[in-house]
């Protein structure tokens, strides 16, 4: 999620309590809440060190609830010092507490998802609902500033509703139009079916399936007539010595870690074969965002390249 989604989150968990932002500003419960929400994204620091240290940390340890508690205790402390007459330390441990849960709740609910169980787990938890900037979810919890009550509850009960079936009726949607045998699925039918929240457009839905020969990446719009599109079709590569050694490669091994849904390629040339690594999470214009190429000249890995973004941007990973 976006700054600014995750500010207002935090103010809207604080006004819902009693604290509103007025024309005073915020008070210290508000600035505590507020601190929680958005500190977990100054793994940004990481970004210093270049694209690839920043991607291998980002909703890493400071999206934990190990260093939440750590950070809303820091938190706490700090304003407990430097407003005086504000609550006491409890208080504002919870209030920041809350507000660092809140980005974690709202980090786990898109694809990208964040490591919540570090150091005990490594892996990343998401449940593949919401999108990276929802404007409806921001104006639910900008309503708080102004109504508070069942009926605000009424309408965010109704929002995760509404997020819930959208996601159910995609996962319908793909099945039903695509494992036919006229839309050229075997009678197996599909190893699996994926559904995440698009990048924008609160009716659309990315999907990624597969079979053991095929993946499918596509997207759904929901609505009266909706549509399903495959936009990229991907035949599978049979077992292959060099995709093997660029899967143990330090830059396949960063893939297949910063990446659950990673496609692979092999392209042979004259003097060289070229292994290249999709993250088909994010397809947008109709390429991959993220990719990764390893060429080798006979059995020797000779370039290795992260390709964050865009495929000019290159970063060698040894």
């Amino acid at each position: 999620m976006d700054p600014f989604t995750h500010g207002v989150v935090g103010l809207g968990l604080v006004a819902l309590a009693g604290h509103p932002v007025t024309a005073d500003g915020l008070d210290v419960v508000s600035v505590a809440a507020l601190a929680g929400a958005l500190l977990p994204d100054g793994d940004i620091i990481w970004q210093l060190r270049g694209d690839l240290a920043f991607l291998k940390r980002h909703r890493a340890e400071s999206h934990s609830l190990l260093v939440a508690l750590i950070g809303a205790a820091v938190v706490a402390g700090v304003l407990s010092l430097f407003f005086p007459g504000a609550p006491e330390f409890p208080g504002l441990f919870c209030w920041t507490f809350a507000g660092w849960v809140s980005h974690l709740v709202l980090d786990i609910g898109n694809s990208y998802g964040a490591r919540i169980f570090w150091p005990f787990c490594r892996q990343r938890v998401t449940v593949n609902w919401l999108p990276l900037c929802d404007p409806m979810l921001i104006g639910l919890f900008l309503l708080p500033q102004w109504l508070v009550g069942p009926g605000w509850f009424a309408l965010a009960g109704i929002y995760v509703l509404w997020r819930f079936w959208g996601h159910h009726q995609a996962v319908r949607w793909v099945v039903k139009e695509y494992a036919r045998p006229e839309n050229h699925q075997p009678a197996g039918g599909f190893l699996r079916v994926l559904v995440l929240p698009a990048r924008s457009g609160c009716r659309c839905w990315d999907f990624l399936a597969e079979n053991e020969q095929v993946f499918w990446v596509g997207r759904v719009v929901l609505g009266r007539r909706t549509q399903v599109q495959v936009v990229r079709r991907l035949p599978k590569q049979p077992d292959d010595p060099l995709i093997k050694a660029a899967l143990v490669s330090p830059l396949g091994r960063f893939f297949v870690a910063f990446t659950p849904h990673c496609y692979i390629t092999k392209e042979e040339r004259a003097n060289a074969a070229i292994v290249r690594f999709f993250d088909l999470r994010y397809l947008v214009r109709g390429e991959f965002l993220h990719r990764a190429t390893a060429v080798f000249e006979g059995n020797v890995l000779k370039r290795a390249v992260f390709q964050p973004y865009n495929p000019h941007r290159q970063v060698r990973v040894s």
